[in-house]
């Protein structure tokens, strides 16, 4: 008798064995190749989950489906950072604004960091893989910023107008935006039809969350105030007209689209500005404009010339 139960037991462990191995095997499937990185079907699930979880939606098949493209582009995105990343051998990002972005995902789950450990680990979702996330958009910024430091001079003309113009103005009109960011690849109207059709049924943040390829998704969108004035000509002329909460039709950028939702509006009073804090605000401001412009340059540049292959 205790011969028998021997034989049934090293039976079942046998067969959880089996299973086990055939996992490992199905989670190794090669489904991608990004130069000499791979994605496996196991990193595709587990973004999969991580996008689901964070946009608070049932992991259910129909969600699944639904981003399943938008996570194997993120993680294109991810690997092809990455390996810019380590060429130029960048190690500096601050660990203030990783704390900052984990805190953020926290916030819009209702929790803190140790209970977004937590939701992760009921999920079954490797927490350890969205912190090199962020970790890579960190050093992607040193990196633009290392490259292109010397290119973010401010036209001091430029400058000295914008500074008059609000010193005569009595007050302006600021504007706090959020956006969505698609490539330039998916310019179709079924994709943008599948964009608006989920902020209107989900709202901005979720759509933010399925489609924007933007570092500021970690964000919920947000890219904060900017005055009427400081506006691009081409952005201002899409959201002038709108009412806060509304949403921007498609901008063309130099390399992608861009749907902008105003957040809030408010008046600023310009008859107590000081000089040398808006000039230092405005000067900021345009350096981080650049910045933005050039990383997406450089990352397209990038996208166009990689290896991609799919499985």
């Amino acid at each position: 008798m205790k011969t028998k139960f021997i034989k049934i037991l090293f039976f079942i462990q046998f067969i959880l064995l089996s299973f086990s191995t055939l996992e490992a095997k199905v989670n190794n499937i090669i489904v991608a190749k990004v130069e000499n990185e791979i994605i496996t079907a196991y990193d595709l699930e587990n973004e999969i989950k991580t996008i689901l979880v964070l946009a608070n939606k049932p992991l259910t098949q129909e969600n699944i489906n639904e981003v399943k493209n938008f996570a194997m582009k993120s993680l294109i995105r991810k690997l092809i950072k990455k390996s810019e990343v380590e060429r130029y051998n960048v190690t500096k990002y601050s660990e203030k604004d990783l704390n900052g972005y984990i805190l953020q995902i926290s916030k819009g789950l209702g929790t803190n960091s140790s209970g977004l450990k937590k939701i992760f680990k009921e999920n079954k979702i490797n927490y350890d893989v969205l912190v090199e996330k962020f970790k890579i958009e960190l050093l992607w910024n040193t990196l633009i910023y290392s490259l292109y430091k010397n290119q973010i001079s401010i036209n001091s003309v430029e400058l000295e107008n914008e500074i008059k113009s609000k010193l005569l103005n009595k007050e302006d009109k600021q504007y706090k935006l959020s956006e969505i960011e698609i490539s330039a690849k998916d310019d179709s109207q079924a994709s943008f039809d599948k964009i608006y059709e989920t902020i209107k049924k989900e709202g901005f943040y979720q759509a933010v969350k399925k489609f924007s390829i933007s570092s500021s998704n970690l964000d919920r969108g947000n890219i904060g105030w900017f005055n009427e004035n400081s506006l691009s000509k081409v952005y201002f002329d899409q959201i002038k007209k709108l009412k806060k909460g509304e949403v921007s039709k498609p901008i063309r950028t130099m390399e992608s689209f861009v749907i902008l939702k105003i957040e809030d509006i408010k008046l600023q009073d310009n008859s107590n500005l000081d000089v040398d804090k808006l000039k230092d605000s405005i000067i900021s401001r345009k350096k981080e404009e650049k910045l933005n412009l050039f990383s997406r340059s450089h990352f397209s540049k990038l996208e166009n010339s990689a290896f991609i292959k799919l499985q």
